[in-house]
């Protein structure tokens, strides 16, 4: 495994705030606007990191005044080289693999950047400066420094007040709606890095009363930013409930029928803006309607995953092989697994369709998460129930062809993702194994089958961007959750006694039978 951190050796030295600051070698204005619409085009439809109308006002103004701007808001001159080294990075193929795309521009800036009191003097610009750090550290793989700048954005929200409802009459609906966005864009990145590093959310929800973006903004915009804040929310939902400490006092089949309904009910939401977003009829690729999609399914992959891997451990235990540990789950136990084996394929078939099209960041991680995840449920499920994924080998073919074209890209954390993967399949071969000498045999194929390709690519009605295109249906959904609540209605006593005690109860047939081979599971 690859710590956090070791892609790159990113390290910068603070200037003394007096010192006169280091203005050579600096891109012309056309330049600039062009890395900045880059970085607008990548960042700004699904967040807010800043306000490319104001960020071009000050633009103008700094080639117009020069030091003399600097002097008046440096954090502006380092906002300035933030967005000149995420553009840098996002249009630019690097040419030495050992050095981050745009970190000497990256470095330059946090060499500039002001400590907390003196950010807490521009308060609104320091949030986006923040979340702007944060987008890059977390490309560079270096997740949990980026968790710990997004905290301190989150804190200046707090201390300003921005997860309030902010008094629209006195400070104008521009100004309102700007700091609705700052706040909305600092929540996301915030719940999305600490699903990545396994921390908890910084603020409760019920702590929350400022108004979801869209409620009054009926622009494609505002209803895309609508629907990130919401699934973002599911997410720290999911966090809080499937890994936090109480679920030990719940059972995880309690916590999954909450986060099936809440999807489902989610899924009917989404219909509008994928069609805004895919232009209608026309039925345009969208990256924006293709990362709602990843996110909502990273979600459910979220929530079943801990199934997954505690069959893997049933399995580990060498009891029963992967047939007879089929026998013993119940069909609600299969419905899950479908479930999250369905959002792995529309993980798999939508990231294939940005790959058809040149449209996968090759420096922002999100993209490379979803293939991990995906990837990562597809060769554990290959090992726990390979008669549910037979095309396991073509999955595998995909999920490394997008993994080399990132590497191509000089996307270092994808291949340390890459290596992850074929180390977790060496682990998982002896399983293989033991069980069809054909699956150990497809554990290894993904190299020799360059040109297998089981999605579909082009042929998809639109672009395949609806949760119940190629996945589950809301209402198959909604269906697994009451078959899950049924069962539990027909438990005997001594069901519901271990059903209370235990998160892993109701998986398998005959819990209190002498002779099943999992007691405690």
């Amino acid at each position: 495994m690859n710590v956090d951190g070791t892609a790159y050796q990113i390290e910068w030295t603070a200037v003394d705030p007096t010192a006169a600051v280091d203005t050579t070698d600096l891109p012309s204005i056309d330049y600039t606007l062009y890395l900045m619409n880059a970085v607008k085009f990548h960042t700004c439809q699904m967040y807010r990191p800043f306000d490319d109308e104001e960020f071009t006002r000050n633009l103008y103004e700094f080639h117009q005044l020069g030091l003399e701007k600097i002097n008046s808001s440096r954090l502006w001159f380092v906002q300035f080289l933030l967005i000149v080294a995420l553009g840098k990075a996002m249009v630019i193929t690097v040419k030495d693999p050992t050095t981050a795309p745009g970190s000497l521009w990256f470095q330059r800036a946090m060499s500039l950047m002001p400590d907390f009191v003196r950010l807490q003097r521009e308060s609104a610009l320091a949030i986006q400066v923040l979340c702007l750090v944060a987008l890059y550290l977390v490309s560079v793989d270096m997740k949990e420094a980026a968790y710990g700048y997004i905290g301190q954005a989150v804190r200046l929200c707090l201390v300003d007040g921005l997860h309030r409802d902010t008094p629209r009459q006195a400070m104008g609906e521009k100004l309102a709606s700007h700091y609705r966005d700052i706040w909305w864009t600092v929540y996301i990145l915030d719940r999305r890095l600490s699903s990545m590093i396994g921390a908890p959310s910084s603020i409760q929800d019920a702590d929350i009363t400022c108004p979801l973006p869209g409620t009054d903004d009926d622009s494609q915009r505002g209803r895309v930013l609508n629907i990130h804040v919401k699934i973002s929310r599911l997410m720290a939902q999911i966090l809080n409930s499937v890994y936090s400490v109480e679920r030990l006092s719940r059972p995880f089949v309690k916590i999954i029928q909450t986060v099936l309904r809440d999807m489902a009910a989610m899924a009917h939401e989404m219909d509008a803006v994928f069609t805004s977003a895919a232009h209608g009829e026309i039925g345009a690729v969208s990256t924006v309607a293709s990362h709602i999609n990843l996110s909502y399914h990273h979600c459910i992959l979220l929530a079943t995953r801990p199934l997954l891997l505690h069959l893997m451990i049933a399995r580990l235990r060498g009891t029963l092989g992967s047939n007879d540990l089929e026998k013993t789950m119940l069909p609600q136990t299969k419905g899950l697994l479908d479930t999250c084996l369905q959002s792995a394929r529309m993980t798999l078939r939508v990231l294939s369709t940005l790959y058809e099209h040149h449209l996968l960041d090759s420096f922002l991680p999100f993209d490379l998460e979803s293939i991990f995840s995906a990837a990562f449920i597809v060769t554990m499920a290959s090992a726990i129930v390979p008669s549910m994924i037979p095309d396991v080998a073509s999955f595998k073919a995909t999920s490394y062809r997008i993994l080399d074209y990132l590497i191509r890209k000089g996307n270092i954390p994808a291949q340390f993702r890459k290596q992850e993967l074929l180390c977790l399949d060496e682990m998982i071969l002896p399983l293989l194994n033991q069980g069809d000498q054909g699956l150990s045999q497809q554990a290894h194929d993904h190299d020799e089958v360059p040109n297998v390709h089981p999605l579909d690519l082009g042929l998809f009605s639109g672009w395949s961007a609806a949760p119940g295109e190629g996945g589950l249906s809301p209402s198959q959904m909604l269906n697994i959750a009451d078959q899950l609540e049924n069962q539990a209605e027909h438990l005997t006593s001594m069901d519901r006694a271990w059903a209370a005690t235990s998160p892993w109860a109701w998986w398998w047939e005959r819990q209190n039978d002498p002779g099943n081979p999992y007691p405690g599971i």
